[in-house]
């Protein structure tokens, strides 16, 4: 091959890792940015709790994991300074585990929302455990949450897209011979291959406390509890907010 062709290809896989590593992101280390995004959250959250006429509420509980996020999914490197010592990195997918009506599913539709309407990349769309199972009951799979090798693209007919699995639990109900869990487990079989070939996330919401986690993903190959080191697995306290 020529050394020009070949200068061509080195110079576009240099520019490909500039894009990688850069991002087209807002610098939300900027406290004025960061507000700007701040007070578009809680403008999504008062707008998702308005049936109930609830305001979105910043406190204690949830400040610290809210700055995480909105850096997280901003790209911004900030956010793995934010939990000194848990290891938490932009790469990893989500796992946030906590007691019933802590937020930890509204967190993830307020960002779900906010991701679509900013354009982001790392937008993602919320789907329950029960809506996996009803699906798999009519379909006998589920290729529209992982990827479907006989045509379906994911969803909207493009290749698969970041996920978020809400209401993660110890389901053991039988339907139809099929255990629930082991269509989670196999779920998260499929999206770590969609996550190694596509680089599509797949994030957690759950009741489980972390111990309960490992244990959950627990098989005699451990192969689900090595894909773990894939999460930042994060614990959300406070009172519920029901």
């Amino acid at each position: 091959m020529e050394a020009q062709k070949l200068q061509a290809i080195y110079k576009k896989i240099n520019q490909e890792y500039k894009d990688r590593t850069t991002g087209k992101f807002d610098d939300l280390t900027n406290e004025v940015t960061f507000k700007q995004h701040a007070d578009l959250i809680v403008a999504i959250g008062t707008l998702l709790l308005a049936r109930e006429r609830k305001p979105f509420v910043i406190d204690e509980s949830n400040k610290k994991i809210l700055r995480f996020l909105l850096f997280y999914f901003n790209e911004c490197k900030e956010a793995e300074n934010i939990y000194p010592g848990k290891g938490y990195k932009l790469h990893k997918s989500l796992i946030l585990c906590g007691n019933v009506g802590v937020g930890k599913t509204l967190l993830m539709q307020v960002f779900a929302d906010y991701l679509q309407q900013t354009g982001n990349p790392s937008a993602f769309h919320n789907v329950s455990v029960t809506q996996m199972i009803n699906y798999y009951k009519q379909h006998e799979h589920l290729d529209l949450y992982t990827y479907n090798e006989a045509g379906r693209k994911g969803y909207d007919g493009c290749q698969p897209a970041n996920l978020c699995l809400n209401d993660m639990g110890l389901q053991t109900t039988q339907h139809f011979g099929q255990d629930t869990k082991q269509l989670v487990m196999d779920f998260f079989h499929a999206r770590t291959e969609v996550y190694n070939q596509y680089y599509m996330k797949t994030h957690v919401t759950t009741n489980l406390t972390p111990l309960e986690i490992k244990n959950y993903f627990n098989d005699e190959y451990g192969r689900l509890v090595d894909r773990l080191k894939f999460y930042n697995i994060i614990h959300m306290t406070g009172e519920s907010r029901r």
